[in-house]
């Protein structure tokens, strides 16, 4: 019943402990306070760490009157479920500035504009007058309502491009593919694979643009996705708050 809890304090002895040992009960009542809790100074942990002893009862009971255990001494289930949430607990406390550091910095890291080597559309003003124009004539070729904002516009082109271009999924590797394949160098416009032809050297070339854009987001979401799982990854156990713990703090 206690698995769940050794495993999130990372218990060394996990597999081996058995409530109703009472080698081991002891042991782990030590290990708490030895790893987690930390209520004694070293020199006062002697008479509880002495496992041998015929005195340790004594010094078992008067440890949990210090830490303020709500419960007896002889509600032995009841006492080592305490000390684990408390020793979770006082764990959670210990890594929380950790966590809340990793965590800022991976937000920091997510919201920063990513830089994509030898993206062609680095250097493009996307809120130029010539920009503007460019998103109206194709939006004019493809029979797309404009938007006010141009920006708008250009999403709503790329849906359609999308859906009723976009034959064969696997062209968006080769494109991706071809995007990259010049490491050190930059590609022109006109190197990059489309995988059909509208009949129209002007729609062609919109088009290109559009499939390298979607790939440019995807490859953006897919760096946000993998941040995001190393940041899960990275945090520790996040207990619950017990009122039932008793003291806070050491």
């Amino acid at each position: 019943m206690f698995s769940r809890k050794l495993s999130a304090l990372f218990y060394p002895s996990l597999d081996r402990f058995d409530i109703d040992n009472v080698t081991e009960f002891r042991k782990l009542v030590v290990w708490c306070e030895d790893q987690k809790i930390r209520h004694y100074t070293i020199e006062d942990r002697a008479a509880l760490r002495n496992i041998n002893s015929d005195r340790w009862d004594a010094a078992y009971e008067q440890y949990l009157k210090d830490i303020s255990c709500p419960f007896d001494v002889k509600e032995k289930h009841f006492v080592i479920d305490w000390l684990l949430s408390f020793s979770l607990r006082l764990q959670y406390e210990d890594n929380l500035p950790s966590m809340e550091e990793k965590c800022e910095n991976s937000n920091e890291s997510m919201n920063a504009p990513k830089i994509v080597f030898h993206n062609p559309f680095d250097k493009l003003d996307f809120g130029s007058e010539e920009f503007k124009q460019g998103v109206s004539k194709l939006a004019q070729i493809l029979k797309v309502v404009q938007n006010p904002d141009h920006l708008v516009t250009l999403k709503a082109i790329s849906l359609l491009v999308k859906s009723k271009l976009v034959k064969d999924a696997k062209e968006e590797e080769k494109a991706k593919s071809t995007l990259i394949k010049c490491k050190g160098s930059q590609i022109s416009i006109e190197d990059v694979l489309l995988g059909f032809d509208t009949g129209d050297a002007v729609l062609n070339r919109a088009a290109k643009v559009l499939r390298l854009l979607h790939i440019n987001e995807l490859r953006a979401l897919q760096t946000q996705i993998n941040e995001l799982i190393v940041s899960v990854q990275s945090l520790t156990a996040n207990p619950k708050t017990d009122t039932a713990l008793g003291k806070v703090g050491r």
